[in-house]
């Protein structure tokens, strides 16, 4: 019986058996084994020749692509969602941060005060650094010259001023 529960084609096997009249049945009401294999077959395994039945290699090759293709999309449209709610998130911090917006006033390198308007039709690029800083700054500043001289090669473009805002 072990035999019969690990493997179909056992059951196909003994399906074909000779059917028997069980002991202790009353009458002509014989159980057949046959009749009770066929009875617990499923309906794959009754198909003809033995062949199971259902949808050919193409079909289901179709229903696959279909389905893989449908995930895909959806994968896609997430990620796209995704992708704007972060860019509308990064938009709404950069609106509560205020970058550039409002006056300052600071004193200049001559003890001058200068504040917003004295910088009204330029592009003001700032750069905040240390006066003694023997490192970094240097080679950031002279990173900032390069852009300068750029910016002011290009025709039609407002004047540029470097202003350097110390910290020390």
């Amino acid at each position: 019986m072990l035999l019969l529960t690990r493997s179909p084609t056992a059951w196909h096997r003994l399906s074909q058996l000779k059917p028997r009249v069980l002991p202790g049945t009353l009458g002509g009401q014989a159980l057949h084994l046959r009749s009770w294999l066929l009875s617990r077959q499923g309906p794959a395994e009754t198909g003809g020749q033995g062949q199971p039945q259902g949808p050919g290699l193409r079909t289901r090759l179709l229903i696959t692509g279909l389905f893989g293709a449908g995930l895909g999309g959806a994968w896609l449209a997430l990620r796209a969602e995704k992708e704007r709610l972060q860019q509308q998130k990064r938009t709404e911090a950069l609106r509560q941060a205020a970058v550039g917006q409002g006056d300052f006033h600071l004193l200049d390198h001559r003890g001058r005060a200068r504040c917003k308007a004295d910088f009204r039709g330029q592009w003001v690029l700032m750069y905040f650094g240390f006066t003694h800083c023997p490192d970094i700054c240097p080679d950031e500043l002279e990173k900032l010259v390069q852009v300068v001289r750029q910016l002011e090669a290009e025709p039609g473009l407002p004047p540029v001023q470097p202003v350097f805002i110390t910290v020390d």
